[in-house]
């Protein structure tokens, strides 16, 4: 059995020496030692595995472990990072970092198939917040991955392009993002987030990658109460070119009534994914 989505919600009977597991994972990524942890599914699924990067937002507090563990229980192989100056990994942490992080992580997992025991041709990103931001600038660099679910995906332009609504200037309003968000990660100064958004706020825009993006599988996860990446100021304009481009991809955008992390409705918003990614398998 490759995989079986049906198990999503429910525990499958393994053999006593067939037992999933989980083990340290740990790369070196410009230098720093990049930690997280590999979920890996139990006798009864054939090998090698599929396998889904699995990528946290800002700061890192909300790390989905239970959706690791939902898409282990179905098959999939699972490997979960503290992107650097996060949480004991080494090196600083910057939004650039953890896209550069993603990659490498990519690469490595790809490079070393066989002794992670997965299937190079059926790699899957996830990421959620600024994890969607970083899974949505590495896919496009990576022609090999087989697709990509972004949860809440956090745009950094929207900060910019649109009002705000508490009366602070754009600036105003990303510095205080940056600070309040930030405090626990190691980072190179007070100002390096809001210096790395700022700098990067046009070449990360979603509205710009509709072109890059529309012949890759895409599941958008949006919830209809998040007030910290609403649809409608950060994934509406791409999925609206997403629309209107002819591909033979899967896309999708399912929403969800729950707010950014999704609290009120995980079970589901799991069981779409490991369904979506599982019908992609080939």
């Amino acid at each position: 059995m490759r995989l079986n989505p049906d198990t999503i919600l429910k525990d499958p009977a393994y053999p006593q020496d067939g037992q999933p597991d989980a083990r340290l994972f740990e790369e070196k990524v410009d230098g720093s030692t990049v930690y997280g942890e590999i979920y890996l599914p139990g006798s009864i699924y054939e090998s090698p595995h599929p396998l889904v990067l699995l990528f946290h937002g800002i700061p890192g507090t909300t790390v989905n472990d239970d959706i690791a563990q939902d898409l282990r229980r179905i098959g999939f192989e699972v490997i979960r990072i503290f992107h650097r100056g996060a949480w004991g990994s080494e090196g600083t942490y910057s939004f650039s970092h953890c896209i550069d992080d993603a990659m490498a992580t990519a690469i490595y997992a790809r490079n070393h198939a066989m002794d992670l025991n997965i299937d190079p041709d059926n790699i899957f990103l996830a990421g959620h917040s600024n994890g969607g931001n970083t899974v949505l600038n590495v896919l496009p660099q990576l022609p090999w991955v087989r697709g990509a679910v972004v949860m809440a995906p956090f745009n950094h332009a929207s900060l910019w392009k649109y009002d705000i609504p508490t009366g602070q200037t754009h600036e105003e309003a990303v510095a205080q993002f940056c600070t309040e968000l930030g405090h626990v990660l190691h980072k190179a100064s007070d100002t390096a987030l809001f210096e790395d958004s700022k700098a990067h706020m046009a070449d990360w825009d979603f509205a710009n990658k509709a072109e890059v993006l529309k012949d890759r599988n895409l599941l958008i996860q949006v919830g209809l109460y998040d007030d910290d990446a609403p649809e409608k100021t950060n994934v509406a304009d791409l999925w609206k070119k997403l629309e209107s481009l002819p591909t033979t991809a899967s896309h999708r955008l399912i929403r969800y009534p729950g707010k950014h992390g999704f609290d009120s409705c995980r079970l589901q918003l799991a069981e779409d994914m490991g369904r979506w990614m599982a019908s992609l398998i080939r």
